[in-house]
């Protein structure tokens, strides 16, 4: 097996682990995040999004690709079809009420997110694993252990479960997430952004009264 001086990771001259191309640091942030820079997306960073494409899936519950997107999302809940893969957190959603339209929302959300943030630091494959990781939490986690501060220690999935769910979700959706999340962070965004042209082009001169064309 190969031997390697200098962690793989760009900027990284830290030494690899035993039978790794990367460092510990980033080892491990593969393992959770799907990619040595990559980094999860925190929930308040993208509750604001879900519940503005919450309402956007109200609005337009009757489209048809939003009926389809619902109704593909709710399968997922099933008893035959969570078992086949990350069966215990479909049970765990469906137990606690999840609904297709409560999915759509999640997936919405992250596309929300990395269209008005540009998706800091994120590339294909920690998108993914977001992704599967927004739609899992959309029910509480189950605690399976509590720190002697009485700390609650949560179920975690893997990044490779999380980001073969996310790209799951991302191929079977299609295009609809991201045409959603265009148009509510246009919605939400839109004052601010002309603000802010307006802003840029102020930094041309105006003309004077004694200005000649």
């Amino acid at each position: 097996m190969a031997h390697y001086e200098q962690c793989a990771a760009e900027g990284c001259t830290r030494r690899p682990r035993r039978r790794s191309r990367y460092c510990t640091t980033h080892y491990d942030r593969i393992r959770r995040n799907g990619s040595p820079h990559g980094r999860a997306i925190r929930k308040h960073e993208l509750k604001p999004w879900r519940d503005i494409a919450a309402g956007w899936i109200g609005r337009n519950a009757d489209h048809p690709a939003v009926v389809e997107a619902c109704g593909y999302l709710a399968g997922l809940l099933e008893p035959t079809a969570g078992a086949r893969f990350l069966g215990s957190e479909f049970d765990r959603l469906r137990s606690a009420g999840v609904t297709g339209a409560d999915m759509l929302a999640a997936v919405i959300a992250l596309w929300a997110w990395a269209e008005a943030t540009g998706g800091r630091g994120i590339d294909d494959r920690c998108f993914d694993v977001n992704l599967g990781r927004a739609v899992l939490r959309c029910a509480r986690q189950r605690i399976v252990s509590r720190s002697k501060s009485g700390k609650p220690d949560h179920k975690r999935v893997t990044g490779n479960h999380a980001g073969a769910l996310g790209e799951e979700l991302r191929l079977a959706l299609g295009a609809l997430p991201l045409v959603a999340a265009q148009r509510i962070v246009e919605e939400a965004l839109g004052p601010e952004r002309t603000r802010d042209r307006i802003r840029e082009a102020m930094t041309e001169p105006f003309k004077s009264a004694t200005d000649t064309d």
